[in-house]
């Protein structure tokens, strides 16, 4: 037997004695509908694979007929219009092309350049993936084809010709495909177009968001791009508007430490091997080199493109933001050393500094918010005063933490001047001059001019001769810690005569204290104290408006907790979490019933009126298809909109 000798070509060579046959397809009726079934069930993903195709073919189409500069049109489906339509005014088809090419799979007009992504000649039938039918109307030199693709009973594709007639229109072909309930069209559509070029695609009518575009992404050479804090976990290879995600972070672990920031390279066309599918790379020697290729390049890629941002700067402010921002990008260990006039770079400065994280607190019943955490630092790394969550206030010269209400002031300093930041440092002076001269920031002068609203008293009435123990607030820790200084249990002898005084015994704070908590959250000028029942009559004696807290509890806190409420706040109480929780995504819609649940409303005090009297009004009741994950983004919302209009409108 002859030992058959392996090249490096696509075929075997050597003596081997014998016949030599030659494969071919199998060209029965039989035989075409299989291999049509397999080349249409090549795509894993069979929305996004017509998505995908036909959009590319669109873009191929204007690029063909010289319109580049010039968008193609998709439209995703929706309630009323279930249908996903994708759109150019390229070339066109004719009817002689539908037969002799759009017909054939395998047959492309494309496959000898690198101008165009379609070649493969199965893109065009990639809907028969999705839904066994769909049309193609198609504008050529003042030829109107209209045609249904389907697929017969053999599973063999068909292209029925409806209509051929005369037209003014310009060239151009659209394809409607219809889509069945329950996809998620939109959201694939704004990821598979995230990676297109501006001007190249509407769509519904508005141009996508898109990677170049945005101002948290830096250009590394001429095609590349890193992206901190993706949801993608590896990088990405994009080849005529089609993104390729690589099996690992190859690219980025060169040239960044960040492990959530990732590079997006843009390959010239052929540059790379795909799979017939298109849905992923095809790890050839080819596509392996290139890879290799660019991770060679990437590291002085950004050196170049540091220092020419560097060479811009007119001020060590400017060259600084320039070096921050690339250092959150790809963080400080993969950023070669760098000067700015003679002066090195730093990443860090001691300087005792000040701190606050909106929101970082402990729960308040009363707002429903969550309040501020103060903190200390001796040392800041510099790149964080560039960070756009963190808000630098300046002449803060006290020696201590900022006070309570310190925070208080700074909180509604942002509120009133709409800053969305979630950590303030405070600093007497610029902490690392002349770095940081060109932050923003603000005055300590100016947060501490904000006048805050006065709380009730709690002092300045009568001075009794018994003494009590007051509670001020804080929950059932409160009561066990005594921490006086942040408002707890104190031990005084001052009460307000003018507000309501009730009282318990020591014995009976652990089973009150949940109570005492709602009532003080409720109504902060209450005041609840606690001493010995042997001293109740003495104290009742100087006080004589002063109630039992139990007694009192029952009989009048929950008519008096309603009676509190206002007419929107009784409305949000009677929805249950469903209603309250979508209303934002549908305060829009005819039902007025979700617009009025977006008023503002004390959520702490409803909170406290629900554990006795439940939501009357569910979602479902009303509306049982309304989908509540609003992370479907704008789908879903316009789905939940047409939906809730049509039986609002139907009842009414």
């Amino acid at each position: 037997m002859a030992i058959p000798t392996k090249t490096y070509g696509d075929t075997l060579e050597g003596n081997l004695d014998g016949e030599s046959i030659e494969m071919d397809f199998d060209l029965s009726a039989e035989g075409r509908a299989h291999l049509m079934s397999v080349m249409t069930k090549l795509y894993s993903d069979e929305e996004l694979a017509p998505l995908r195709e036909y959009s590319t073919n669109a873009r191929d189409a204007m690029i063909m007929a010289g319109k580049s500069d010039l968008p193609i049109h998709v439209t995703t489906p929706t309630y009323d219009n279930p249908y996903l339509t994708i759109q150019d005014f390229g070339v066109g088809m004719s009817i002689d092309e539908m037969r002799s090419v759009y017909s054939k799979y395998g047959k492309s007009t494309k496959r000898g350049s690198n101008d165009v992504q379609g070649m493969l000649g199965l893109g065009g039938k990639s809907a028969l993936a999705y839904t066994s039918q769909f049309t193609v109307e198609s504008v050529k030199d003042g030829q109107r084809v209209q045609a249904i693709v389907t697929r017969n009973e053999d599973g063999i594709g068909v292209i029925n010709v409806v209509d051929v007639s005369g037209t003014s229109d310009g060239n151009g072909t659209k394809i409607v495909i219809p889509t069945r309930r329950g996809h998620d069209f939109q959201h694939k559509a704004e990821r598979f177009f995230y990676y297109w070029q501006p001007g190249t695609v509407l769509l519904n009518g508005e141009e996508p968001e898109l990677l170049v575009t945005q101002e948290r992404v830096s250009k590394i050479g001429a095609r590349n791009y890193v992206l901190p804090e993706t949801w993608a976990g590896s990088d990405v290879i994009v080849m005529g508007n089609v993104a390729y995600d690589l099996p690992d972070r190859r690219l980025s672990m060169k040239i960044t430490e960040r492990r959530n920031s990732i590079i997006i390279h843009f390959a010239k066309e052929g540059a790379v091997t795909f799979a017939p599918s298109r849905e992923a790379l095809s790890y050839t020697a080819k596509t392996n080199a290139y890879l290799d290729q660019i991770q060679k390049e990437l590291v002085d890629e950004v050196k170049k493109s540091v220092l020419g941002e560097l060479g811009i700067a007119k001020t060590h402010g400017q060259a600084f933001e320039v070096w921050a921002r690339w250092v959150n990008q790809i963080g400080p260990g993969k950023l070669p050393s760098m000067s700015f006039q003679g002066e090195k770079f730093i990443s860090y400065k001691d300087v005792s500094h000040f701190g606050i994280k909106i929101g970082a607190g402990r729960y308040n019943n009363s707002t429903g918010d969550y309040g501020n955490k103060v903190f200390e630092s001796s040392r800041v790394e510099l790149r964080t005063l560039m960070l756009p969550n963190v808000l630098v206030v300046l002449g803060y010269d006290n020696a201590s933490k900022p006070t309570p209400a310190a925070s208080k002031k700074t909180a509604l300093y942002m509120e009133q001047n709409n800053l969305k930041h979630d950590q303030v440092l405070f600093f007497s002076t610029n902490p690392a001059s002349p770095w940081t001269d060109d932050i923003k920031s603000v005055k300590w002068s100016d947060i501490n001019a904000i006048k805050l609203p006065r709380n009730a008293s709690t002092g300045g009435g009568q001075v009794g001769t018994i003494p009590v123990v007051i509670y001020r607030g804080g929950g059932s820790k409160s009561y066990y810690s005594r921490h006086s200084t942040k408002g707890q249990w104190d031990a005084i002898t001052i009460l307000d005569t003018d507000e309501k005084i009730l009282y318990c015994s020591p014995a009976d704070i652990p089973d009150y204290i949940g109570m005492i908590n709602d009532v003080h959250a409720t109504f902060p000028n209450m005041q609840v104290v606690a001493l010995g029942k042997n001293r109740w009559d003495k104290f009742l004696r100087e006080n004589p408006t002063a109630e039992e807290f139990y007694v009192w509890y029952g009989k009048n806190f929950a008519k008096m907790l309603k009676e509190s409420l206002t007419e929107a706040e009784l409305f949000y109480a009677d929805h249950d979490d469903n209603y309250r929780n979508v209303a934002k995504m549908l305060a829009t819609s005819d039902d007025p019933d979700f617009a009025l649940l977006t008023r503002p409303v004390r959520t702490g005090t409803i909170d406290i009126w629900n554990r006795s009297t439940r939501p009357t009004k569910s979602l479902t009741q009303k509306y049982p298809l309304v989908d509540r994950y609003s992370y479907h983004g704008d789908k879903t919302k316009k789905h939940n909109l047409l939906y809730v209009n049509a039986v609002y409108n139907e009842g009414n």
